[in-house]
This record gives structure tokens, C-alpha cells and sequence, in this order.
């Protein structure tokens, strides 16, 4: 006649139930923390809870792992049974709250990782995403952070500008909208044919005090004296006798077109995008190449060595001289030392989950490690769900706001799950099955024919994949060249 919940009332079984369903939503938000969240909340609970101290500055976990044999040859010193006892509970009812949004700069810094650029240019352009802020607009004037760098500094500005989304790295709304405009004609779009004038909308956006009563009648008249007065001054530019040109010549239905187009534009393109509360990337993981000096001779001598970070990340314990005097406070004394042990265990739980799915990615994206951005093997969530035997909603959590480095550079988790185009097994998959590596493979073939008088189109492009044995749509190429921030062939 015993079982959980025996004797107790249907409030206290409600209460109990409540207790667990909290536990299990603090654990999934353990996941979802990168390592500066982490660390702010282990020192919120130690000020908060007397029964936890601070024991040392070195909550980490390491383990070295041999390709050879899919085998750790160092076993992680920090996961306690406890933590794997309380992986189990926790997976078993998962809760369903949506994931933190991903923060800006790391969406953007995302794509910069993904683009074949110089050292100084990568730098720069990170330069650029660490100087904005939460709306997208620069935090210093960009021309300052570029010292030394003058001569990149357009391009680097031009290709931050046009990364997902498009339209930050920007002064103010206005430039936004301007970026975005230049951005939608660069490629081919129904706007082209029978729409918006593209130098009309620029216009209007860059004299923006047209736009403070957006009805084309009024506009047209504001024009009109533009015009008449522009055309009184003396020594006009080839640009200016342009811009004079093309506003004597605007009809209101020209106008009602341009705003129209000016309507379907995002003023706020960061809005979908979390802030970041730090300037700068804090790896969770580091897998670093080290020699077997044991190898035989004609086996590989590679080994790879996984180190959670400890990016002063404190290591918590239970209080010796609480634990002496708990009694003194009774059940409160009791319910302090509770909660100090569950947030332990939330964060082994924690630290042993992110360590696995380190492995397995190590495992799975051997060829990546080896060989480095365009050899990603197509891997979903779902899979790694399925090896570490969790719920998928858990992989998300893990793989939000987590960072990988290794000799390739920084990356997020997010970077090492892919699709294939071709479906399947992952096990049965290669690089060659996945959007990463025919991306390279295009960037490769623009690279290679550069200097050509006649470039390369999309369908072309479509042709000389189908050599190489991937065989994709032009309109699929078109949209992965998009992606690379690559013009097609009539801008190029």
C-alpha cells in the first residue's frame, strides 16, 4: 500500500505536482542559457540561497575523444548519478514553452562564419555586428571601429548591411529602408517589370521629409518646387541633373507605386531578433586537435579533446558550515539545503547533456573537423534527440545560444544541423547531400570564373553542379546565391 503521493490530500498531490513541473521548466531553461546567462544566474542563486557557496571558479567538464574508436578515453570528472538519474525524471515530461529568441548579433555573426573572407575582413564585420544594438542602428559611428581597415571598410559595411536581416548596420530607419530598397532590385523581382522605380523610391527615402504626409498629390507638389528650385542653382552634378531629370518627369501614379513598394519594406528589421547583453561570443564547447603519441604506426594520430567552457563559470557546492547549523532554522533550514541540491543537479544536468551532444556532433561531423566549412553532413535535431534519447524540444533548447570553437572559428550549435536535399538517413548522408556544402561548391565556382567577360548565370551555374553530381534547381541556386550575399549575374 505504497506509492507516490499515498496518503496525501488532492491539494498536496496538486502542490507536489506543481514542484515537479517547475523543476523540469528550470532544468529546460539551464539548456536554453549561454554560458553569461548561466553565469549571472549561478551567482543570483548563491546570494539568494545561504545553503550554496562557491567553491571554486572551474565548473567544467573534460573528456578527450578518439575518432578511431568512437570511444572517451577520459571520463567526465563532474557528472554525479544523481545528474543522470535526474536527466531521466526530466525527460520524461518535457515542457513546451517556446525558446528564447536568438539574440541578433549571434544570428549575424551566424552568416558571417558561413562566407569565405579575408582575416581582416571577417574581423571587421564582426567589428561591425558587435557595434549595434538592439534596433539594428549603430552604436558608434562605424568609420571609427574600422581604423586601418579603410580600405574594406565599404564592402565590409555593404555585406553586414545585406545579411539576414536585411537592413541593420545602419544609422537610422530611413537607411534601413534605403538598404533594403537596393537590396530587393539587386535580384529578380516582379517589382522590375511593371512597379516601383527604384530611383524614385531611394529619393523619396533619402529627402524622407517627403514621406511626412505619404499621399501622392502632396508629394507631387513638394517635387514640383524641388525641381523649380534645384534647377535655379548653378554647377549641378551628373547625379543632381539626374535626380532633376527624373522628378520632371513623375506622374502621381509613379508616386502611388513608390509608396506602395515603400509600404511592403520592414522599418524595424531586428524586431524579430533578441537582444544581446554582451558584445562579445563566449564558447560553451572547445574541441581542440591533439597528437596520439601512442598511435601505431598507420593509424590516424589525431585525437580530438572536448573542454566545456569555464568561462568563469563559478563551481557550486553545499554550504559545510549551513549543513552544521541547518537545524537551527527547522523546515526552513531543510528546504534551503532542497533547493540547493536541485540546482546542483539542474546544473550536472546541464553540463552532462551539452557534453554528449558534443560527442555526438564530433562523431557525426567528422568531415567538418577534418576539413571545415562546406563539409557539414545532413543532421537534424531529431536525430540527435533520437541518439541521446530525449525529447526533440530538448536539442532545441541545447542548441539555442550555444557556441562551438574549434581550428575552423566560432560557431552555434544551430550551424551543425542541417538537411538533406535529397532526404534519407543521415547515416547513409554525405557533405555532398547538404545545403553547406553545395553552397561552398557555388561560391567555389564564382570564385573560379570571377574574371570571365560573360558571368555566370544561375541556370549555368545549375549545369555545372549537375557535373559534379549534385543536381539542383536554378531557382535553388538563385536562392543559395542570395544567401552567400552574392549579386546575380546582371548585377555582377
Amino acid at each position: 500500500m505504497s506509492g507516490i503521493g499515498f496518503g496525501l490530500s488532492q491539494s498536496q498531490k496538486m502542490a507536489q505536482a506543481q514542484v515537479m513541473s517547475q523543476r523540469q521548466i528550470m532544468s529546460m531553461n539551464f539548456l536554453a542559457m549561454g554560458t553569461e546567462d548561466l553565469k549571472e544566474k549561478i551567482y543570483d542563486e548563491v546570494a539568494k540561497n545561504p545553503a550554496l557557496e562557491i567553491s571554486d571558479n572551474s565548473f567544467d567538464g573534460e573528456f578527450n575523444y578518439n575518432e578511431r574508436s568512437k570511444s572517451t578515453i577520459h571520463e567526465i570528472k563532474k557528472v554525479s548519478a544523481s545528474a543522470v538519474q535526474a536527466s531521466d525524471d526530466f525527460q520524461k515530461a518535457l515542457e513546451s514553452s517556446p525558446d528564447t529568441k536568438e539574440s541578433l548579433q549571434h544570428h549575424l555573426i551566424h552568416q558571417i562564419n558561413m562566407l569565405k573572407l579575408k582575416n581582416d575582413e571577417k574581423e571587421l564585420c564582426e567589428d561591425l555586428v558587435y557595434n549595434l544594438d538592439s534596433k539594428g542602428y549603430h552604436i558608434l559611428a562605424p568609420e571609427s571601429i574600422a581604423k586601418g581597415k579603410e580600405s574594406i571598410f565599404d564592402k565590409c559595411l555593404h555585406l553586414v548591411q545585406n545579411l539576414e536581416p536585411v537592413g541593420c548596420a545602419v544609422k537610422n530607419v530611413w537607411e534601413s529602408l534605403i538598404v533594403q530598397t537596393e537590396s530587393f532590385f539587386s535580384d529578380y523581382s516582379a517589382y522590375k517589370t511593371d512597379s516601383a522605380n527604384k530611383e524614385l523610391v531611394i529619393f523619396l527615402l533619402s529627402n524622407n521629409s517627403f514621406m511626412e504626409n505619404p499621399q501622392s498629390h502632396r508629394i507631387l507638389k513638394k517635387i514640383e518646387a524641388f525641381v523649380k528650385e534645384r534647377k535655379s542653382q548653378f554647377a549641378l552634378s551628373e547625379k543632381e541633373l539626374a535626380i532633376i531629370d527624373m522628378c520632371s518627369n513623375v506622374t502621381e501614379d509613379d508616386l502611388d507605386k513608390a509608396i506602395a513598394f515603400i509600404k511592403t519594406l520592414n522599418p524595424f528589421p531586428a524586431s524579430d531578433y533578441g537582444s544581446s547583453n554582451s558584445y562579445e561570443i563566449s564558447p560553451d564547447v572547445f574541441i581542440d586537435e591533439v597528437i596520439d603519441v601512442n598511435a601505431i604506426e598507420g593509424e590516424p594520430k589525431i585525437l580530438y579533446k572536448i573542454n566545456l567552457s569555464n568561462a568563469n563559470l563559478p563551481e557550486v557546492s553545499i554550504s559545510k558550515s549551513f549543513m552544521d547549523n541547518h537545524k537551527q532554522l527547522g523546515k526552513d533550514g531543510e528546504k534551503l539545503i532542497l533547493d540547493a541540491k536541485n540546482f546542483i543537479n539542474d546544473l550536472s544536468f546541464r553540463a552532462s547533456t551539452l557534453e554528449n551532444a558534443s560527442k555526438i556532433l564530433l562523431d557525426v561531423q567528422h568531415s567538418f573537423f577534418e576539413k571545415g566549412p562546406g563539409y557539414i553532413v545532413p543532421f537534424r535535431q531529431r536525430d540527435m534527440a533520437e541518439i541521446l534519447k530525449v525529447h526533440e524540444s530538448t536539442v532545441s533548447r541545447l542548441a539555442n545560444e550555444k557556441f562551438l570553437k574549434c581550428k575552423w572559428g566560432t560557431f552555434p550549435f544551430k550551424y551543425f544541423f542541417s538537411n538533406s536535399v535529397k532526404g534519407g538517413d543521415y547515416e547513409n548522408a554525405s557533405p555532398v547531400d547538404s545545403k553547406d556544402f553545395i553552397k561552398n561548391e557555388i561560391s567555389k565556382i564564382l570564385e573560379n570564373h570571377k574574371n570571365d567577360k560573360k558571368k555566370l548565370s544561375d541556370q549555368k551555374i545549375s549545369d555545372m553542379l549537375k557535373n559534379l553530381g549534385i543536381t539542383i534547381a536554378r531557382r535553388t541556386v538563385a536562392k543559395y546565391r542570395v544567401e552567400l550575399n552574392i549579386d546575380s549575374s546582371y548585377a555582377r
